[in-house]
């Protein structure tokens, strides 16, 4: 039995109740965070289980997935200000895209660990 097809599942329906959540705005920013937290752990979980199970291309994918965290937050606790343009950007706008990115690369892995 692979783990990852519920993982998938679960990252998908909270990444659309966190977009739905986003027609309310503060609702949305609000639930952001138990979208980072589902999706830091799922990239913690396939990293340590199927790294090196993984091809080259998704092992760089893992890799930059993690230096692009890390950058946003260093960014978003050194830079931002909740009601300016950086903390925007920084804790709102760039987050969802990286878990946008996320979402994907999680179904690429899926697919490819399904396969082996």
């Amino acid at each position: 039995m692979n783990f990852l097809n519920p993982i998938l599942k679960i990252n998908k329906i909270v990444y659309i109740i966190t977009l739905l959540l986003y027609l309310t705005l503060y609702f949305g920013m609000l639930f952001q965070i138990v979208l980072g937290i589902t999706q830091i752990i799922t990239a913690f979980y396939v990293t340590c289980n199927f790294y090196k199970a993984l091809d080259k291309i998704n092992q760089k994918r893992i890799i930059i997935y993690w230096t692009a965290i890390t950058i946003n937050l260093t960014l978003a606790l050194f830079t931002s200000n909740l009601w300016d343009i950086s903390g925007v950007i920084f804790l709102f706008l760039v987050p969802m895209i990286i878990a946008s990115i996320f979402l994907k690369l999680l179904s690429i892995i899926t697919t490819e660990i399904n396969h082996l």
